[in-house]
């Protein structure tokens, strides 16, 4: 017994250790299938796929959903672990006429380079905020940034950054961290966490309407931390701001389908209509927005080629 128990220990040992190390590529995981999504009433955008260069020679694979007229508004999504974010335009036949879209795969995902991890995620998604609103000639005041799961970790940590309209969270956790302190099993690596997406500490920073969304059955997130994160994110808000703040659960949902339920879309739609109705600084027709107030712009674009 004390010799099987040995090797038991051990191989745990083992295997704790070979997480650590692959924690990033465990955490951000690898899409195997690209899963559709309902299509909303607004469908007559166009999608052109593009590519980011970043300084450091990385190049994301990423899509731009254009309206017909010019857009007035932005959504940029952040995808959660395991997710193909090529199914993203059709969030924007949810969202409207007045709405483009944009999002890109992370690195080492489908058709991206590099590696993952947090830092690099975080400012990547400065960059494509940076050059999404110059694409449309729109100012970071019109940006709404949209995060499931793992994304959400990104998207509050770029809202923290940046001058947004608005922040819609799918099954957020209120943090990696503790997540792995909720299991025993994965505890004992906590000090080697380099990924900790600790969106609690930067959630006092924020001062914008956020809509958070729950899977009517998480097994992965529990709705206690989804809850934390989201008190977090009202508490520090003007009332007007907080009235507007709200959790929205979705019946019959679970974690994994919650982000392509068009019952969950038609939630973010409205949100998002909300939010347009708002005041923000007018679009000047032909002219490049501003680079994100306070986000680092730091790739460049290739020219938008239409998706097949």
């Amino acid at each position: 017994m004390l010799i099987l128990s040995a090797l038991v220990v051990g191989a745990w040992g083992l295997g704790l250790a070979a997480l650590t190390r692959s924690q990033a590529r465990l955490i951000f995981g690898r899409p195997r299938v690209l899963r559709a999504a309902p299509i909303g009433p607004h469908g007559h955008h166009r999608t052109h796929a593009v590519r980011l260069e970043t300084q450091d020679c990385v190049s994301l694979q990423g899509w731009l959903t254009l309206p017909p007229g010019l857009p007035q508004w932005l959504a940029v999504w952040f995808g959660g672990r395991n997710e193909d974010v090529g199914w993203t335009p059709a969030i924007a036949s949810w969202l409207g006429p007045a709405w483009a879209v944009c999002a890109f795969n992370y690195r080492g995902s489908v058709g991206s380079t590099g590696s993952p991890g947090e830092a690099a995620c975080v400012q990547d998604a400065l960059a494509i905020a940076a050059w999404a609103c110059a694409e449309t000639g729109l100012p970071p005041t019109r940006v709404m940034l949209m995060g499931r799961s793992l994304g959400s970790g990104i998207a509050v940590q770029a809202a923290a950054r940046c001058s947004a309209a608005g922040l819609v969270l799918l099954s957020p956790p209120a943090s990696l961290r503790r997540l792995v302190m909720r299991n025993p099993l994965l505890l004992p690596a906590l000090p080697w966490l380099r990924h900790p997406f600790d969106s609690l500490a930067v959630a006092p920073q924020i001062r914008v309407a956020s809509l958070v969304v729950l899977a009517e059955c998480d097994r992965r997130v529990p709705h206690a931390e989804s809850r934390r994160l989201a008190r977090a994110l009202q508490g520090t808000l003007p009332a007007p701001l907080a009235k507007r703040s709200r959790v929205i659960t979705i019946a019959g949902t679970d974690h994994r389908s919650l982000a392509r339920r068009a019952e969950a879309l038609a939630v973010m739609a409205r949100f998002a209509g909300e939010l347009a109705t708002t005041p923000a600084p007018e679009r000047r027709p032909g002219t490049p927005g501003p680079a994100a107030q306070g986000c680092d712009a730091i790739g460049a674009v290739n020219a938008p080629e239409p998706s097949p």
